[in-house]
């Protein structure tokens, strides 16, 4: 009985393989250059609409929420950005309310109450809800608790 024989792969065989994925990792790389620049241009404008640098965590904070509020398409990439003087206005309406983690620490003894409004990107209205809805129903489980909560709206 004759025996088959493999063929060997040389690195002529996998070259075009290659060149392919380098091709493919540099389209990556240039689109990623211009989101880079396409942010930076956005927050520059918004630095000179606001007539002063952005912090670090301005910038952080502006970006989230830029990145909750665009559309996006069904695997998740964002088809447009939010406007950025809105995510500002935004930043500052929540900044303005403190709504942020100090408050929701120092209003609730429950960390997991704070835990769950952070991580579910609950308004200040909505935590409070939670939390009411927690004592009024003597959960012991914050996370049921929300997910009973959640399912009633």
């Amino acid at each position: 009985m004759k025996k088959n024989k493999d063929k060997e792969i040389t690195i002529a065989d996998l070259i075009p393989d290659m060149k392919k994925d380098i091709r493919e990792i540099q389209k990556e790389q240039s689109e990623v250059k211009f989101y880079d620049r396409l942010l930076d241009e956005n927050i520059d404008d918004l630095s000179k609409l606001i007539g002063r640098k952005l912090t670090r965590d301005e910038k952080k904070k502006v970006f989230r929420i830029v990145d909750r509020y665009s559309p996006k398409y069904s695997d998740g990439d964002i088809i447009d950005y939010f406007p950025f003087d809105l995510a500002w206005r935004i930043y500052k309406i929540l900044k303005k309310n403190d709504f942020d983690e100090g408050c929701l620490k120092s209003r609730y003894l429950s960390e997991d109450v704070f835990e769950i409004a952070k991580e579910n990107d609950l308004s200040l209205a909505e935590a409070e809800e939670l939390h009411e809805f927690i004592e009024e129903n003597d959960y012991k489980d914050a996370f049921k608790a929300y997910e009973a909560w959640k399912s009633e709206h």
